[in-house]
């Protein structure tokens, strides 16, 4: 049965729909959350520097229908990946702190295709259209797409529907409507896995691409789970409540030790794969680059206000949201999504 998209659903009302808590079938999609860092340089166009991060984490409700489950271990159910372009050592830096294997390091040219190779998944059934995509962001970060060139207009058509889990946070968690709760705190609440450094993310999980995404899909799963604790369930949606915790809850893969980043790094090479001393073409980038100084600190204030009008602060969540931001704000609804 698909879902038919109605303006009047939730994004909370769309993630219960997708994984059949509405009286539906479990849809055929693939979850994918997504993950920038560095996103200022690469809406730049890397024009003052080259170091940035895609991490991408996948979970395909297919492996969850499965009635003889070849994997047993709950964390093999999320795929993990990231892109890192720029400098050794900002490649060095990342592999220590990413949890789930080893960075692909590329060029800055050649990331608007990995990104949107790796969302564009080839159906293994009718191997000559995608998969449906529903992807999820901590918050709207469209911009680093749009500089990439990786969007529909572009002929992204794979990715159906877009989550933000620091809205669907807001309201299972009970916090001001767009209360933007940041990952770290998030994953606190929820009882996550992944370990905060209070020296400046030094040691820690966070602030790397793929350790982001991957956090993020783990978020939604107990976001969801919690949601429909609150409402009876049958035998079989309380079988899928547990999966989808197990999953969530899975621990992480070990640090590198030091040798073992030692090793990796000896495989690397020293150079940059962008030269330094050869200009950058921009125009390679849907870039908008301030015409000076003024201009960019102009448009940095009016985006972080705009920012803020939509997405309060985790600390702010107690005050009252004016009708007029509300009034701003998009509702997300669903598309038709085929069951499985």
């Amino acid at each position: 049965m698909a879902l038919l998209r109605t303006e009047s659903k939730t994004e909370l009302e769309v993630l219960s729909s997708l994984l059949g808590f509405k009286g539906e079938k479990m849809a055929d999609v693939i979850f994918a959350a997504i993950d920038f860092q560095g996103a200022a340089n690469i809406e730049e166009g890397y024009k003052t520097s080259t170091n940035s991060e895609f991490g991408i984490a996948t979970l395909d409700t297919r492996d969850l229908l499965r009635t003889t489950q070849i994997r047993k271990d709950p964390s093999s159910f999320i795929s993990t990946r990231t892109f890192i372009t720029g400098t050794h050592k900002h490649w060095r830096k990342v592999t220590r702190k990413y949890r789930f294997g080893t960075p692909e390091r590329v060029s800055i040219y050649e990331l608007p295709a990995k990104v949107r190779h790796a969302l564009m998944i080839q159906d293994d059934v009718a191997e000559s259209k995608p998969r449906i995509l529903v992807t999820i962001q901590h918050a709207f970060n469209g911009h680093s797409m749009h500089a990439l060139r990786v969007t529909k207009e572009n002929g992204l058509q794979a990715v159906s529907e877009e989550l933000y889990i620091s809205r669907i946070a807001a309201k299972v968690l009970h916090r001001r409507d767009n209360c933007r709760i940041p990952l770290t705190e998030l994953s606190t609440e929820l009882d996550l896995p992944f370990r905060e450094d209070p020296d400046l993310h030094v040691c820690g999980d966070f602030g790397v691409a793929g350790n982001d995404a991957n956090c993020i899909i783990r978020a939604l799963l107990l976001l969801a789970v919690r949601n429909q604790e609150t409402f009876q369930c049958d035998e079989d949606q309380v079988r899928l409540l547990a999966q989808l915790r197990g999953i969530a809850e899975a621990p992480l893969p070990p640090q590198k030790t030091a040798m073992e980043v030692k090793r990796l790094l000896a495989l690397q090479p020293t150079k940059p794969l962008d030269d330094s001393d050869v200009p950058i073409d921009t125009s390679f980038f849907a870039s908008r680059l301030p015409k000076s100084k003024d201009e960019g600190w102009r448009r940095w204030s009016r985006r972080k206000e705009l920012h803020q009008a939509h997405f309060p602060t985790y600390r702010e969540s107690l005050g009252s949201t004016s009708e007029a931001q509300e009034s701003e704000v998009e509702d997300v609804s669903i598309q038709n999504f085929p069951a499985t």
